[in-house]
């Protein structure tokens, strides 16, 4: 660790003002509209650890009063069982590619192959895909296969709340 004096603060702002070739760090802020800017300094709290910090942080988020969200999604607050970070993070799973390269990735396929067939066995469906982006991409996916495996109906319907 170096222990060295490297100047006061003062001196190292005039050191960066003289790189930055202006006069005062107030120049940097001249854009900016009176209209926005403060009028009175910040109240900050003085220096602490990161315990410190994530226990007064805490405190404060303990104010909030949960509401009830409607955004959908899976965005609304409920229980998640511990295994699911487990397998969630397995490499094998991470993303919605296909791998290209069967001899490297065949844990991958493996995987794959076992949630489709699940989610065949589940839904009831003949045919399921796990390589698939979620919302718009799945939506566009499932209205094709549906307009071409009903080759004889002109309308698809779709719910207002997509």
């Amino acid at each position: 660790m170096n222990t060295q004096n490297e100047g006061s603060a003062n001196d190292i702002q005039k050191e960066m003002e003289k790189f930055l070739g202006i006069e005062n760090v107030d120049e940097l802020f001249k854009d900016i509209p009176d209209s926005v800017r403060l009028k009175n300094p910040l109240k900050l709290l003085g220096p602490m650890s990161e315990r410190d910090l994530s226990i007064y942080i805490d405190k404060i988020l303990s104010l909030n009063k949960p509401v009830v969200s409607f955004l959908g999604g899976g965005a609304q607050d409920h229980y998640i069982p511990a295994i699911v970070q487990e397998v969630i993070t397995k490499p094998e799973l991470l993303n919605a590619y296909t791998p290209y390269q069967p001899e490297v990735a065949q844990g991958m396929l493996q995987g794959m192959f076992e949630f489709q067939s699940l989610i065949s066995e589940l839904t009831g469906l003949n045919v399921t895909n796990s390589s698939m982006y979620d919302w718009a991409t799945a939506i566009g996916e499932a209205l094709l296969m549906s307009v071409r495996i009903m080759k004889k109906r002109q309308k698809v319907l779709i719910s207002k709340s997509i």
